[in-house]
């Protein structure tokens, strides 16, 4: 909710005048993209006219104005250039302007003025969303509602207006990139990186303290361990905008760290449409190459793997003695044994499939009431890694020497689905209500075959691995925004409720095979990698609700402002379980142990005197997790002459605790706990140096609290493989002191150039340590303080500052620079290396570089991205072993869109290829390699069709 005076809310969006053209691209990039037939000489293109401003007029609560008169002024001239009128719908249109910088100006007897700043480019169209408010309500106040444009530009100018520091990326940059999800679109945003390919990292703070909702509203996770939303599971074509809000107001809730990174979904058009979207990829390292596959792979839904048989009983297997006379006798437990899917290793395909994916949007306003959007994606993805290597260190005379040596092939296939569903009705012109759903899928199955020396089994082993995993989330959220303009200057009520279900299975199996003589490789079947099958599930449900009041208020010309409170309330229920089986011999000598678990756990193999099922689950695998916040804010915005100032307190109250249970025995559980309320002030103050230049202040008190699982004081296992975990139940909340800078000028529409400083203390932050007991143990403690500060830089210009031939050229440049240091308490039980070190994650450079050339009387767009992320802590070091960093990494990719209006009306074509450098995933470890892979070069091709209703 923002108060202006007297300023316009505007959209600019850009497009093609709309006619048939041929392509007048160069005949060297289209022999390389492999297009001669479809473009077209220079000499078949009209000679160059004016260009158009198009768009609409529309009133405080979004209805269409007519006969509202709109004049274009060029920049240095007096009279109009263009003059016109709304029609019945509201529309204008000023045709064939000169290129150049115009100021354009809706105005109508009752109403403030609203104008903009628009370029035009040769014969492109740019559009124009005005927004008048009533002299008679505000004076010199506009109630504005969030602005329905989402282009590059609209979000510059929301973000000129923004109470906050505030940075975005639009569906239209989105649309003209090479990314597929949301974690790699937000790495184009300054100061932001992604772990582990799915995890936010804003400013240098790991996962743990960002904080991700869609269209405003908590989501729950999948991850099992994790509180944090992993970003890949959202498909970059249901996205209307990512923004990350990097200063804090009391409206938002308190976990609030490096930033609050918000996913909103498509909104309705301003008219009817209908795009459709088939595409093709491959990989330059997996298609056409040999691929494990498990089992027959994936289904276009996402099912696959080998589910637990409905045989195996709820209760704990247990074979039937003296000790334990209600058991399973032997021949249960073999038909249990025989019940399991027989599939333990991979099936290799000569040659891998090419990527494929589909995607529809239909949207549609009627009669200026209704809004409906229907939207859904559907992608089938395979990906090899065929020379991964790894290698584990120990010391020797204060030397590293390598333990363990792997080479590790790796063969993922993924399905991902989204639904969307959004209903919107305005019941009058101060009363309207939406209704939102989003259904996302995530399948994967993976296998992976590894070999190499092991340093415990004092031979080479072979282990081969199966998984299947599949995510569902399903959000709902109704939101409702009621004006009443009669109460002050102006009030208005705005309320939602929003509620997530997510979901997460997992199976799993393995076998570790060693070698006996060279070349020849028998089961171990003492190894608890062998014979091994698991299960987990996970299921979370998340309500949140939220209500705010807001009352307008005007004193004098240049002063209004407004006050605002609001309660949220929000509840996150959680429940895990994990199922662990093995395949024990009783009399091993009897089998061959060099054939495959294929030919080892065959059901005439699974019988009493043979293989026999085990039950291997631990007493600690089951748990539970509830979280309640509850929510009171108060906070004012002021506006005088050229200060805003946006202040408040925010008070919220904590309960939060875990179950550990034993999964056939909950009569004993353990309860960890932990309450708290906090106080959390805010204050950000805008300066507006003049109209297109703010200087921004802020500072604020927020906060970090546990993971369900950080919380409890029993060892398990992580679900993903690696060291053992043991909770800590004393742990307590950590706290944020933040204060930011931030100077920004908006020199021109989709232009901007901005210096920031940030500095944060954190008091208490929970990190993770290595106990030093006879093997890896992680847990978790709460070191004494850790600091961050670092600067950004953004750059985003149109070139035609420099020369006029420059101008279908944009220039977007960013990099941040972060410097960490935490310090873990030296009373603190831990065998890490360094107890003073930078924060885990947190690289001290990230950087990104795009040119773009946007002809659109050509119909064609070529973007080039650059991204860098400088080397950061991987792992934090034990036992005197050093760290192991994450080397720099650096990203090419380049995308090419072109209109294919000259054969048909609406369709376009679209070709991007990522990671075109191909640069090593390399992590470090004192100088040595501790890991290193390449994922390879991806290319596609899509070919879309759009059809609007105007």
């Amino acid at each position: 909710m923002n108060m202006r005076g007297s300023r316009e809310m505007l959209v600019v969006r850009r497009g093609r005048r709309p006619r048939l053209r041929w392509w007048r691209l160069g005949a060297a990039l289209a022999a390389t993209l492999l297009l001669p037939g479809l473009t077209g000489g220079a000499s078949q293109v009209a000679p160059a006219s004016g260009g158009d401003i198009t768009g609409t007029v529309v009133d405080g609560s979004g209805v269409q104005v007519p006969g509202v008169t709109v004049t274009a002024v060029k920049t240095g001239r007096e009279r109009p250039a263009g003059a016109t009128f709304t029609d019945r719908d509201g529309r204008f249109s000023l045709e064939n302007l000169p290129p150049g910088r115009y100021t354009v100006t809706a105005a109508l007897p009752g109403f403030e003025p609203a104008a903009a700043k628009v370029l035009v480019l040769g014969e492109e169209i740019a559009t124009v969303r005005f927004k008048l408010v009533p002299m008679a309500f505000s004076g010199t106040v506009e109630v504005e509602a969030k602005a329905p444009g989402h282009s590059a530009a609209d979000l510059l100018d929301t973000r000129r207006q923004a109470p906050v520091v505030t940075d975005a990326i639009s569906s239209e940059e989105i649309s003209r990139s090479a990314d597929s999800d949301a974690a790699e679109v937000v790495t184009r945003l300054t100061g932001v990186s992604i772990g582990k390919g799915k995890y936010v990292y804003v400013r240098g703070l790991g996962e743990r303290y960002s904080h991700v909702t869609l269209n405003g509203a908590k989501i729950s996770t999948t991850e099992p361990e994790k509180r944090v939303v992993p970003l890949d599971l959202f498909p970059s074509e249901m996205l209307q905008t990512v923004e990350v809000s990097k200063t804090y107001t009391p409206d938002r809730e308190g976990e609030f760290g490096g930033g609050d990174l918000d996913l909103t979904t498509l909104d309705f058009p301003e008219e009817m449409r209908l795009s459709v979207s088939l595409g093709m990829g491959l990989n330059d390292t997996t298609t056409g190459e040999a691929f494990g596959q498990y089992g027959s792979g994936l289904s276009w839904r996402g099912g696959g793997g080998q589910a637990m048989p409905s045989k195996v009983p709820p209760d704990r297997l247990i074979r039937k003695s003296f000790v334990n006379p209600q058991g399973l006798t032997p021949e249960e437990l073999q038909a249990i044994g025989r019940s399991f899917g027989p599939t333990w290793q991979p099936s290799v395909e000569s040659s891998a499939p090419f990527d494929g994916k589909a995607s529809f949007n239909f949207g549609t306003t009627y009669a200026g009431k209704i809004g409906l959007m229907l939207s859904g994606v559907m992608s089938h993805e395979y990906r090899s890694i065929g020379d991964e290597i790894q290698s584990f260190y120990g010391l020797d005379e204060g030397n590293l020497v390598p333990r363990n040596d792997y080479r590790l092939v790796t063969d993922t296939e993924s399905v991902r689905n989204g639904l969307l569903g959004s209903f919107g009705y305005h019941f009058n012109r101060d009363h309207k209500i939406t209704l939102t759903s989003f259904f996302i899928r995530n399948a994967e199955t993976m296998s992976r075959f590894q070999e190499g020396y092991n340093s415990n089994d004092g031979n080479n082993i072979r282990d081969i691995r199966l998984h299947y995993k599949k995510e569902d989330i399903f959000i709902n959220r109704l939101a409702g925004v009621d004006s009443f303009p009669d109460i002050g200057a102006g009030s208005e009520l705005r309320w939602e409720a929003a509620h997530t279900k997510s979901s997460r299975d997992f199976d799993l199996r393995e076998n570790l095979y060693h070698e006996i003589d060279p070349g020849l490789y028998w089961l171990n079947v003492g190894a608890p990698e062998s014979g091994k099958i698991e299960y987990h599930s996970l299921d979370e449900s998340l309500t949140d609700i939220k209500t705010s009041w807001s009352t307008f208020f005007t004193h004098g010309d240049r002063s209004y402002g407004s006050i605002q409170a609001g309660l949220a309330y929000s509840n996150r229920s959680r429940g895990f379980l994990a199922r662990r089986f093995r395949f024990v011999a009783r009399n091993p000598s009897q089998f061959d142990l060099s054939l495959p678990p294929e030919e080892l756990f065959t059901p005439d193999n699974i019988r009493p005197d043979g293989w026999e099922i085990r039950e291997q689950t631990g007493f600690n695998d089951a748990y539970t997790g509830s979280h309640t916040i509850g929510g009171l804010f108060g906070m004012a915005d002021w506006t005088f002459g050229r200060w805003r100032v946006i202040g408040g307190l925010r008070v919220e109250s904590s309960d939060q605790g875990v179950v550990t249970t034993n999964p056939f025995d909950t009569s004993r559980p353990v309860t960890s706990r932990l309450e708290n309320t906090d106080y959390l002030p805010a204050v950000n103050v805008v300066y507006a140096v003049n109209d297109a230049t703010n200087l921004r202040m802020a500072v604020s008190r927020t906060l970090n609290r546990p993971d369900f699982r950080e919380l409890s004081p029993f060892f398990f296992q992580d679900v993903t493989g690696g060291w053992g975990t043991a909770g800590n139940p004393d742990l307590t909340e950590a706290r944020l002191n933040s204060f930011d800078f931030r100077l920004e000028t908006f020199p021109a529409s989709g232009e901007v150039m901005a210096v920031s400083a940030f500095y944060k203390k954190i008091e208490d932050p929970i990190e993770r340590i290595i106990v030093p007991t006879t093997e890896y143990l992680v847990s978790f403690v709460n070191a004494d303080t850790a600091t961050l500060y670092g600067a950004e830089l953004e750059f985003r210009r149109h070139l035609e500052m420099l020369w006029s031939g420059l101008k279908y050229l944009n220039l977007n440049l960013n990099y941040t620079y972060t410097h960490s240091n935490v310090t873990i308490p030296p009373d603190k039980l831990s065998a890490i290396t360094s107890t003073n070190r930078p924060l885990e994650g947190q690289a001290k450079h990230v950087g990104n570089a795009s040119l773009e050339l946007v002809r659109p009387d050509w119909g064609t767009s070529i973007k080039v991205v650059f991204n860098y992320t400088g080397r950061r802590i991987a792992n934090v070091g034990a036992f005197g072993l050093p760290d192991i960093y994450q080397s720099a990494m650096r990203g090419l990719d380049l995308t090419y869109a072109q209109s294919l209006d000259s054969l048909l009306r609406g369709l376009s074509l679209k070709l991007a290829g990522s990671n075109l450098l191909d640069e090593k995933y390399e992590h470090v470890q004192g100088g040595e390699i501790q890991q290193q892979y390449t994922v390879g070069r991806s290319y596609s091709l899509a070919i879309a069709y759009s059809w609007s209703g105007r």
